[in-house]
């Protein structure tokens, strides 16, 4: 066999290898993309702020105020001092997201963070005025 041809399948052999390596690469970032902000994102992030929303309302029904998460978490902390720890974690999850810094799975340990402190809420009778 020539020299030339020999070069020449060797050459395009790299090609291939190349091109398969870099298509393997894609295929892996499009596949971690779609696992990180596909559509369970997209639900994982609504899920999470309905359970702001339903805690600030809940606040809001117990007399709580509800301007700003600093004002929320140094009233809740008065009652609340044990769970408020995921009210923070929570919230902190809500600001990453704004960054572009909360994965799908952060999202689903908020919901847990959440569900906690609107429990501890529930199971907080509100005071009743004597009669």
């Amino acid at each position: 066999m020539p020299t030339e041809a020999v070069i020449t399948i060797a050459v395009l052999g790299a090609i291939l290898v190349v091109t398969i390596t870099l298509l393997f690469r894609q295929h892996r970032v499009s596949t971690r993309l779609r696992e990180r902000f596909g559509p369970e994102y997209d639900r994982a992030l609504e899920a999470v702020l309905d359970a702001d929303r339903l805690l600030t309302a809940l606040l809001d029904d117990r007399g709580y105020p509800t301007g700003n998460h600093e004002e929320r978490a140094e009233a809740l902390s008065v009652r609340h001092a044990r769970t408020l720890g995921h009210y923070r974690t929570a919230h902190d999850t809500i600001e990453r997201h704004g960054r572009g810094q909360a994965s799908t799975e952060d999202l689903r340990d908020a919901m847990v963070h959440y569900r906690a402190m609107i429990e501890e809420l529930l199971d907080d009778q509100p005071a009743r005025a004597p009669r």
